[in-house]
């Protein structure tokens, strides 16, 4: 902060004494000798020059051994995608209130059958069989409105 208020005064006395002082100008030479010399030494260059031969020369070497992980399968790449278990979660949902369907329809079809064959079983057997469809078919249909809710 001292070298820019220096900076800014030096500018402003330059003003001052000559209207057509370019401080830039006056200045550009040696600025350019003392990067020239902090940043541009043999020594810097050499170092930079090592260290990118360093990360060149590695690179191969390091591609190399991940295309081995890769292909001897020490490496895991997982992929998440939120939309796929998304879509997975409505397609099971999908599949859970067809099977309720289809149980449901097939409790309907029996009970009726069995009822319009009623001869053939005892009164007794026939209440038995239809109180326990008509329970099965009751939990059923109450599964399926419970989670279609999202209450599973």
């Amino acid at each position: 902060m001292l070298m820019i208020k220096v900076i800014a005064m030096i500018g402003d006395i330059g003003l001052l004494l000559d209207p057509d002082f370019n401080f830039i100008e006056r200045v550009k030479p040696y600025l350019n000798n003392i990067m020239t010399a902090s940043f541009f030494r043999k020594e810097s260059l050499e170092q930079t020059r090592q260290a990118l031969t360093r990360e060149i020369m590695g690179f191969p070497k390091a591609l190399r051994k991940f295309l081995e992980n890769i292909s001897s399968g020490r490496t895991h790449m997982e992929v998440e995608v939120p939309e796929l278990h998304q879509m997975h979660r409505s397609l099971d949902h999908i599949g859970w209130k067809i099977f309720l369907g289809i149980v449901s329809m097939g409790l309907i079809i029996g009970l009726s059958i069995i009822i319009t064959n009623s001869q053939v079983f005892s009164s007794n057997w026939v209440e038995i069989i239809f109180l326990l469809g008509l329970i099965t078919l009751l939990i059923t249909l109450i599964k399926g409105i419970t989670s279609s809710s999202g209450l599973e």
